[in-house]
């Protein structure tokens, strides 16, 4: 079975932290802290959801994932949403939202997979 991803991104997402804590703040020379994360494509795991199966132009999805800094970042996150509205074009702009931490590089491109997603795999009853 092979580890199907409904979007492909290219190129890194850079993410920079200070630490926030005001003791640790500073190292023996009352410099700031930064710590620095690097993200590719491989690392997310996206989901795919219908939006509004009953647009015009068929069914609006949306595709999300979520990259998890870890305990050493306090749980902190970011979330990439891209909208494919009509199916197999992506619709406007990616949506990043990111807890804490600075986006330094954001991914070079997303593109759909060439399979597309069916609609009609998705029940929207189901929870």
């Amino acid at each position: 079975m092979t580890d199907w991803k409904p979007i492909i991104c290219t190129g890194v997402t850079i993410i920079q932290f200070t630490d926030e804590d005001e003791d640790e703040n500073e190292d023996e020379n009352n410099d700031e802290k930064i710590q620095t994360v690097e993200i590719t494509g491989n690392d997310l795991d996206w989901e795919t959801e219908v939006e509004d199966a009953d647009r015009p132009m068929g069914a609006e999805v949306s595709h999300s994932a979520t990259y998890h800094f870890g305990r050493d970042f306090s749980g902190r996150e970011i979330t990439w949403t891209v909208y494919e509205y009509p199916q197999g074009s992506i619709s406007g702009d990616v949506q990043v939202d990111i807890e804490g931490g600075e986006i330094i590089k954001n991914f070079d491109s997303y593109e759909l997979t060439p399979e597309s997603v069916e609609v009609d795999d998705f029940d929207p009853d189901i929870d």
